[in-house]
């Protein structure tokens, strides 16, 4: 299975597929999608060269490395798991939820 992106809309037998949507399906079945323009591969990242993208639940794909997910906003991720590997140890970050954002908020403006 390889992942895509939607370039042009196009009706599947689950239904209608959106620009913009990512999905994955075989190679061989995806081959003359490709070759119509109506879908693109998912590549490495541009700016890091990582693969190691999320899927918003707002249907965005992002790169994990330039742009770490805040808690609840990941539908799925999409990446190579060694990537992902190398990220949690290079970037051991503190993930919060917005509740923990407005607490934190709420004391510093208290002092």
């Amino acid at each position: 299975m390889t992942v895509y992106t939607v370039e042009e809309p196009f009706r599947a037998k689950t239904g209608e597929i959106r620009k913009g949507q990512v999905i994955a399906m075989p190679e061989d079945k995806a081959d003359r999608l490709l070759k119509a323009g109506k879908i693109a591969e998912v590549k490495p990242c541009p700016n890091c060269n990582e693969y190691a993208w999320w899927l918003s639940i707002h249907g965005v794909l992002v790169c994990g490395v330039c742009h770490p997910p805040v808690s609840g906003t990941v539908k799925k991720w999409i990446s190579d798991p060694d990537t992902l590997t190398r990220m949690k140890a290079a970037r051991p970050a503190v993930v919060l939820s917005w509740e923990e954002i407005r607490q934190r908020k709420v004391s510093h403006e208290g002092r």
